[in-house]
């Protein structure tokens, strides 16, 4: 698989990066992945690491992957940072960032890791 999750109960995050390219068929494997994951909690906040990966997500794909999390009901409860580090992958994700609008407590996009921790803190 080109991700892996790792979960910190004592702080209460989802840890999650991508490796490779993550096109869509990807995304929907590394979400259900995710929510079958035996440690997952749909309340913890979250990072989804971009870092050293491709995100080929087009606008449709980002639509589509917001209608399959509603047909499913898969929730995401708590905050949710993306951290990227290519500009890419920062737009990519700022996209997603704005079509999710009202879906997650919160999703904001990063650069900088402190700052993503920061911000998932200052949200508990």
């Amino acid at each position: 698989m080109n991700f892996e999750v790792n979960v910190d109960h004592s702080r209460k995050i989802i840890y999650m990066r991508f490796a490779d390219t993550v096109n869509y068929e990807a995304l929907l494997a590394f979400i259900t992945a995710l929510m079958q994951h035996p440690e997952f909690n749909e309340q913890y906040n979250g990072i989804c690491d971009t870092r050293g990966s491709l995100l080929a997500l087009s606008h449709d794909d980002l639509i589509r992957f917001r209608a399959w999390l509603e047909m499913r009901d898969a929730r995401l409860l708590g905050r949710w940072a993306i951290l990227a580090d290519s500009n890419m992958n920062f737009g990519t994700s700022r996209m997603w960032e704005a079509l999710s609008a009202g879906y997650h407590k919160g999703l904001q996009v990063f650069k900088n890791e402190q700052e993503a921790y920061d911000w998932l803190h200052a949200g508990s």
